[in-house]
């Protein structure tokens, strides 16, 4: 499980859900290891909603239709 700062896990155990929010990620590497709650149950990432972003063309690439480049 690939982890970064600001991740959000929740505890799979529907009695506990603890919830943590990652602020370091320290020596922990990418492997097999699940990482555990207190209670014993794996921690899992939390759902998060995808968001689309809007692509920003320059305004002189705008009206040639080609993304990035400049007329001299």
């Amino acid at each position: 499980m690939r982890l970064r700062p600001g991740d959000s896990l929740r505890c799979s155990n529907a009695k506990c859900r603890l919830q943590v929010i990652v602020t370091d990620i320290g020596s922990h590497e990418e492997g097999n290891s699940l990482l555990r709650c207190s209670c014993g149950f794996p921690m899992k990432k939390a759902y998060v909603k995808p968001s689309a972003s809007r692509l920003h063309l320059k305004s002189e690439a705008a009206k040639t239709g080609t993304p990035g480049t400049t007329q001299q």
